[in-house]
């Protein structure tokens, strides 16, 4: 269970924190972006809107991760991000809703950060496969 601020569920328990200040925002970006897409399409049909969607929660994620603000920094803080983004998009023919997309995301957020996954998680074998090839790819860097 993780909580954004690391405080208790109200029963003392202690909840902890998942970080994600060790994710580099434009890998993130890129993984998410294919993550999403490849799982909409094999989990649904093939549609366009699916890379839109894709495209949209890598931005959201991306900008997640770079902020300053005080819960920045957080699993929990990256799924509210990227919710309340994809709420003010049209998800046209998708078979999903902004919420849905924002917990894929945050289920790859721990693929990212090899953690283990939940029976429940959207993410499993296919992400973590990816994650490899990408992380095998040569990297391309532009000097501004």
């Amino acid at each position: 269970r993780a909580m954004a601020a690391g405080g208790d569920d109200g029963d003392g328990e202690r909840l902890v924190s998942i970080s994600v200040d060790d994710i580099e925002p434009e890998f993130a970006g890129a993984f998410v972006s294919r993550a999403v897409q490849e799982y909409l399409d094999e989990e649904w049909t093939p549609l366009q809107v699916h890379k839109k969607i894709g495209d949209a929660a890598a931005q959201a994620v991306k900008d997640a991760l770079v902020s300053d603000e005080g819960a920045a920094g957080d699993v929990g803080y990256v799924l509210l991000c990227t919710g309340a983004a994809l709420s003010a998009m049209d998800f046209e023919d998708a078979f999903v809703g902004p919420w849905d997309i924002a917990n894929l995301v945050s289920d790859l957020m721990l693929v990212l950060l090899d953690r283990e996954l939940a029976a429940c998680c959207s993410a499993g074998d296919a992400q973590r496969a990816l994650l490899e090839e990408m992380r095998a790819e040569p990297q391309v860097r532009v000097r501004a």
